[in-house]
């Protein structure tokens, strides 16, 4: 309550008196104050004039007398309308308006202090906690990847935090670039930098859950503009790492935007190199440990800044990469199937490591296995060779002597030696061995059949004849039904013999 309404009696009236550089239709006074009044009969005070009286900062009231009916009221009825019955309404209240500074002066400290207030639990000091037994290898792998210009960058949302922009920005480059980087050999496609499975899209999901602050909200945008922030500034843990990306690819270090897939990747000649890094470190300090080197940590630069190819250091050819690169990682890859132990190998080139007693070593494991199988060979050749001998014996018996010592079509290799140098020989030979054996069996049936028929031929002769002289002569001269053939030597079978039977002489 600015000022109390009632009635009251003014000390003066002064009609259209100047007040400045604007003329009030009236101006009254009472108790010294001055009210400058204006009537509205066909035109409302206008922005000028509202603008000059509060610059004068005098109270100015507006009587509508638009509604009345001129030439038919007389001076009374005019006087309260003036007075009592038209609408009225303040122009400018200068007790009002002194109040309403006030009242606004009030409000905007009460706005400050809760914005300060606002302001300072947001921007509070970071006081993270990590878990027992942390250790910050983000910002290790940043130092030895040698990209310490990228971390505490200017970027907003710092605030979203419980550590310094440093080390949570140091997290984000090593989670999302670093260490994919060195984990998958780099391919066709590029390298995405997303969020954790199912939240892709939020890319504070892989950060540390501690290093992310839960005491802030989602504040409404007036209380958010009191407190200095727009709703950009203020952000989200997802857009504070949003926009560090984003400033790392304005700068065109380690990462990109694609418009076309609106998303962010590892630039791939980063990718390259921080592989390339860690995988030929890798390589190499496996190599150092089985060779037994104490100070193989040690050992890896000094190896690094020395071994050249073509005047190149290893050092340098992993920061160029290339062919060359490639061809020092395929001779490394032989080393390490040299030492691996799995399958003794001999490389000769060892790359200017000390591996020459692992060479030895697979050396000489190499000749004592070549001395074993060599022996199994022998072995299973002589075993082989005695499988063969009994059944070449067991088959063809007395003839087997003589089969054995048959040599293999086109060759001087006997037919022992080529079935037992090998399996497939032997096999060849049992093949052989069975048709030969069949063979030997079926001439053997032959020849008896053909001695009986002629044992039955010589029997029937001798039957035919007065003299055994006589039936032999008979049986070794040529007859003319047999087309001069001797009768003994014409008799091969059954049929044969019933022939040369019914050729013999007739007994009386």
């Amino acid at each position: 309550m600015v000022f109390v309404a009632g009635i009251y009696q003014f000390d003066e009236v002064l009609p259209e008196h100047k007040v400045d550089t604007f003329q009030p239709d009236a101006l009254v006074r009472i108790n010294g104050n001055e009210l400058a009044v204006e009537f509205l009969v066909s035109h409302a005070v206008g922005d000028e004039k509202r603008t000059k009286v509060q610059g004068r900062d005098i109270s100015m009231v507006e009587i509508d007398l638009s509604g009345l009916k001129p030439g038919i009221m007389d001076t009374a009825e005019l006087d309260a309308a003036i007075l009592h019955r038209s609408p009225r309404s303040w122009i400018h209240h200068r007790k009002a308006a002194a109040a309403k500074r006030k009242l606004d002066a009030a409000v905007a400290k009460k706005r400050s202090e809760r914005g300060e207030k606002l302001k300072g639990h947001i921007l509070r000091a970071r006081r993270g906690k990590p878990p027992a037994g942390w250790i910050d290898a983000a910002t290790a792998a940043v130092r030895r990847t040698g990209l310490e210009a990228l971390i505490d960058v200017q970027t907003d949302g710092g605030h979203w935090f419980t550590v310094s922009d440093r080390l949570w920005q140091a997290q984000a480059l090593y989670t999302y670039v670093i260490k994919p980087s060195e984990t998958y050999s780099p391919g066709g496609r590029d390298l995405e930098i997303k969020g954790e499975f199912p939240n892709e899209r939020d890319l504070s999901s892989r950060l540390p859950r501690w290093m992310i602050r839960t005491d802030l909200s989602n504040y409404p945008l007036k209380r958010l503009n009191e407190a200095g922030f727009s709703s950009e500034s203020y952000g989200s843990p997802h857009s504070s790492v949003w926009g560090y990306f984003a400033t790392l690819s304005s700068m065109g270090r380690a990462v990109f935007w694609s418009r076309e897939d609106q998303k962010f990747f590892v630039e791939k000649d980063l990718q390259h190199l921080l592989h390339r890094r860690l995988e030929l470190r890798g390589i190499v300090m496996q190599l150092l440990r089985d060779a037994e080197v104490e100070e193989h940590k040690a050992a890896y630069p000094s190896w690094a800044n020395s071994y050249r190819i073509d005047g190149v250091t290893a050092a340098q050819l992993v920061e160029t990469g290339g062919d060359a690169y490639q061809l020092l990682a395929s001779r490394l890859s032989k080393l390490q199937s040299m030492v691996s132990g799995y399958l003794p190998k001999v490389v000769d080139d060892l790359c200017g490591l000390p591996l020459e007693a692992i060479r030895q070593r697979n050396i000489d494991l190499i000749a004592v296995a070549d001395a074993k199988k060599a022996a199994a060979l022998e072995k299973a050749k002589a075993e082989r060779i005695d499988w063969i001998r009994s059944q070449a014996r067991e088959i063809l018996q007395d003839e087997a002597p003589a089969w054995l010592e048959q040599r293999v079509k086109d060759t001087d290799i006997s037919l022992l030696d080529f079935a037992g140098e090998s399996d497939e020989g032997m096999r060849h030979f049992q093949n052989r061995l069975d048709q030969d054996g069949k063979a030997r069996r079926r001439r053997i049936t032959e020849e008896r059949d053909l001695a009986e028929v002629r044992s039955r031929l010589e029997a029937a002769a001798k039957a035919s004849f007065s003299s055994e002289a006589l039936a032999d002569l008979f049986l070794r001269s040529g007859h003319p039904r047999l087309g001069g053939a001797r009768p003994m030597e014409y008799c091969r079978s059954q049929r044969d013999l019933s022939l040369i039977v019914s050729l013999l002489p007739k007994n009386r």
